[in-house]
Formats: C-alpha cells, sequence, structure tokens
C-alpha cells in the first residue's frame, strides 16, 4: 500500500494514496510526500532524497510540538 503524506503547522496527515479524507480541506497543508511506502514510514529507506516519517515526527517534537493519531475517517471514492 501507497500513502501521501501532508504538513500542516505542527500536524501530519498520513492516508493512502489518492484517497484523502472526504470531510478533510486540504488547502493550506504542504504536500511533503506522495505514494511513498511502508519502508518510508518505518525509516527503512535509505534514499538520501526524502525524509522518512520517524525523522519528520522527531523534528516535530524538537520544536516543542507533539503528535496524536487520528482516528479513520471516511474517505472519498
Amino acid at each position: 500500500m501507497l500513502y501521501d503524506i501532508y504538513r500542516r503547522e505542527n500536524l501530519m496527515l498520513v492516508f493512502e494514496a489518492g484517497k484523502p479524507p472526504s470531510d478533510m480541506n486540504l488547502n493550506g497543508w504542504k504536500r511533503l510526500h506522495m505514494g511513498v511506502n511502508s519502508l518510508m514510514l518505518s525509516d527503512r529507506t535509505k534514499s538520501p532524497n526524502t525524509k522518512p516519517i520517524v525523522q519528520i515526527d522527531r523534528e516535530i517534537k524538537q520544536n516543542g510540538m507533539t503528535t496524536f493519531h487520528v482516528p479513520q475517517v471516511s474517505r472519498a471514492g
């Protein structure tokens, strides 16, 4: 399965590629990665051109922000 990753201020949104939550407006969200796989999400990739999700999460925490799990919501199509 592939995932899209978006960021807005201290929030990060990860969802199945091409299937954003239907009740969310992505205006104002910065697209970080499109179509990444579970290797990137788990920091098992060695690509110098991508930031694994754990590194992004670490940066958020270093800036005094927190992350939290959002329960699965409805999806478009």
